[in-house]
């Protein structure tokens, strides 16, 4: 069974340790562990004590170091899945407003104990609004102490950098891509909005609707060779319009568009029946088309 250890030693035994570990190329702990070893086989020797196994200090030492590496991961991990469920507490409580304490950049026990410290003051009320945060890896030191006094580590929060993932709790205005711009343009400016993210039927982004696009769309000098209309439903294009439905025979107009300034029959040989004429108070024109 592993035994640690924790003791003090003078300057000048400790310079002696240095010395002995930098001749050997060891580091301070493997020394100290060699210098134990080597007086219990002194001791042994007299008799003192039982002698001691073969042992490979350099192997052990090595040994030591991956279950240590591995630890750490572990509590790497743990702390990830911590952070983990405290963002999906957060956005199932989209309500209650949550927010970080954190310590200075280099961590040592009396930052992050400032911040558990602080996060605790500030949730007296009950309502745990307050959560302690670290921006780093904790040091041997820290952990220990937690784990003494029974305290969970702080979340590990590396970035506070707004990212995309924070626009949805700046605003949730969105419009299906089959809104009609006009539709689209009320909304931005009833909501006070220069972009609007557009979505599909099941909720996923299609693209972002800003000003300066509506702005290049509508005023910019488009140059057209035929007048034409995507598919559009009746009854929006008279909303646009502000007009009246007389007589409905298409629930969506789609094609190209004539206006009955020309001749007659230049209109009729040229139109088809999915286009889109625009006729005055012209009863002729009317029943012929």
């Amino acid at each position: 069974m592993a035994l640690r250890l924790s003791f003090t030693l003078d300057s000048v035994l400790s310079e002696r340790i240095d010395q002995f570990a930098k001749k050997q190329d060891i580091d301070r702990n493997e020394a100290v562990i060699l210098l134990i070893e080597h007086g219990l086989d002194q001791a042994a020797e007299a008799g003192l004590v039982e002698p001691i196994r073969d042992r490979d200090v350099k192997k052990e030492a090595r040994m030591q170091k991956n279950i240590d590496a591995i630890t750490g991961g572990l509590d790497d991990l743990r702390k990830e899945v911590r952070s983990m469920h405290h963002l999906l507490n957060m956005s199932l409580k989209n309500t209650e407003k949550k927010t970080y304490v954190i310590g200075h950049q280099h961590l040592d026990t009396d930052s992050v104990c400032s911040a558990i410290g602080y996060a605790a003051l500030l949730n007296r009320n009950g309502q745990d609004a307050y959560i302690p945060a670290c921006c780093g890896k904790l040091n041997a030191e820290s952990r220990y102490a937690l784990k003494k006094f029974g305290v969970e580590e702080p979340v590990l929060v590396l970035n506070v950098e707004p990212a995309v993932s924070d626009l949805s709790r700046i605003h949730s205005e969105k419009a299906l891509g089959s809104t009609p711009t006009i539709d689209v343009i009320h909304q931005m400016d009833e909501k006070d909005m220069r972009n609007l993210p557009i979505i599909d039927e099941s909720g996923k982004l299609l693209g972002l609707v800003s000003e300066h696009g509506l702005a290049r769309a509508y005023v910019s000098n488009t140059k057209m060779d035929t007048l034409a209309v995507s598919p559009i439903p009746v009854e929006t294009l008279t909303r646009i319009l502000h007009g009246e439905i007389r007589v409905k025979k298409h629930d969506v107009l789609e094609g190209s568009v004539y206006i009955s300034i020309d001749a007659l029959h230049v209109i009729l040989s040229r139109i088809t029946e999915k286009d889109i004429a625009i006729v005055g108070d012209d009863e002729p024109t009317q029943l012929a088309l």
